[in-house]
């Protein structure tokens, strides 16, 4: 599939120029399908991509700035960001352990898994940028927490919250990117998933 797209692309670029140079007359991969890759292409996000986005996120709420933040500056799986808990940030050391990932299903709700694989579970060093962060998010976590005071349904020490406490649906993520990345038209549109790559 993919080498098939990569071939198809090439011919179709040298083509396009044989029509600019007069070569020919039109290019005949114009008039052919595009073959579909077996697997979506997970497009990637470049410096000058990641720069912008990062200044869009300035004007978006903590809990989502600091998660997409997260996501982009470690390449963390969503679901394993959404699992991760207080205890497993190690302000000290600036390191991070991922041992648990958050899952959705209708008819369970929120549940808790292992990570993708036995290799997926593994302990990261975070940047100064994302210890920072961390830290002013858990300062504005306290805070809703006592302004909600009884109302407040965090049991579980989960880092990434609603406003409430409750722990954020990964569907429920993915939704609100999609959203600010069609808000913001000035960057290439890239999925959560991309911001791994």
């Amino acid at each position: 599939g993919e080498t098939i797209l990569h071939h198809h692309r090439l011919i179709s670029a040298i083509l396009h120029t044989a029509v600019e140079w007069n070569v020919l007359y039109s290019n005949p991969c114009d008039r052919t399908k595009t073959p579909q890759a077996d697997v979506k292409e997970a497009k990637y996000i470049d410096e000058v991509q990641a720069d912008a986005l990062i200044k869009a996120l300035e004007s978006a709420d903590e809990t989502h700035r600091t998660l997409i933040r997260l996501l982009l500056f470690t390449g963390m799986r969503r679901s394993e960001a959404l699992g991760l808990k207080w205890s497993d940030v190690d302000f000290e050391s600036g390191t991070l352990n991922i041992c648990r990932s958050l899952q959705y299903l209708p008819d369970r709700g929120l549940f808790e898994d292992k990570t993708k694989n036995k290799s997926s579970e593994r302990c990261i060093r975070l940047s100064q940028i994302a210890i920072n962060d961390l830290r002013e998010y858990k300062v504005y976590q306290m805070e809703q927490r006592l302004s909600y005071g009884s109302y407040w349904k965090g049991t579980e020490d989960y880092i990434f919250t609603n406003c409430n406490g409750k722990p954020l649906k990964p569907d429920s993520v993915s939704s609100w990117f999609s959203k600010f990345m069609k808000a913001h038209p000035d960057i290439p549109y890239i999925t959560l998933h991309s911001l791994r790559h």
